[in-house]
């Protein structure tokens, strides 16, 4: 029997649309190389990509809902979302950080109350020629939150944020091949101590 991870976020977990045809996406994504790494290594898993384009994190719980529907087998549910809701605003840092926690706790709560295991991940910084100062300060304030949140709650976590740079995304916001391989790095070693 294969067992199954299902990862759940937005664009830089995957590239998922109604075709379901992950080929409209030309950048790799994590899961897909988590699997690559799991079959190295002869681990029998299957990875499921639940990554939409776009979304937020006030949507976490109706797609992290939505796998848990789709597969009941599945023990660990990867969660990532964040990257969406930030915005240029410095004025609604504590707003936008506060929605995306509760988002992110309604979800996990979901995934415990199914019996299954939630893993969180922090959310990665945005690079680019651009000034996004507001931007990552709502993301530091988040992750620093998410992390506390996960210690308080015994949640697992998986802090991606601190080993990212900008030589490994595409666009600022989109891990390329390097920076997919390095989360699904950090992923892997995060489940072998789980």
């Amino acid at each position: 029997m294969t067992n199954e991870i299902v990862c759940v976020g937005d664009s830089i977990t995957g590239w998922r649309t109604r075709s379901k045809n992950k080929n409209d996406w030309p950048l790799k994504t994590y899961p897909e190389m988590l699997e690559k790494i799991l079959q190295e290594k002869k681990y029998n898993f299957q990875i499921i990509n639940e990554g939409y384009p776009g979304e937020l994190a006030e949507n976490s719980y109706s797609r992290v809902s939505e796998a848990l529907a789709s597969y009941p087998q599945a023990k660990y549910f990867i969660v990532l979302f964040g990257t969406n809701d930030v915005e240029d605003n410095p004025h609604r840092i504590q707003e936008i950080s506060d929605t995306i926690l509760t988002s992110l706790g309604s979800s996990v709560e979901k995934i415990r109350e199914k019996e299954k295991i939630p893993i969180l991940m922090t959310i990665p910084k945005i690079f680019g020629e651009q000034q996004f100062t507001n931007y990552n300060r709502i993301i530091e304030l988040t992750n620093d939150r998410i992390i506390t949140y996960c210690n308080k709650q015994k949640i697992k976590l998986i802090d991606i944020s601190s080993k990212l740079s900008a030589k490994y995304f595409a666009d600022g916001i989109h891990p390329n091949e390097e920076g997919a391989r390095l989360i699904a790095k950090e992923v892997y070693k995060g489940l072998s101590k789980f």
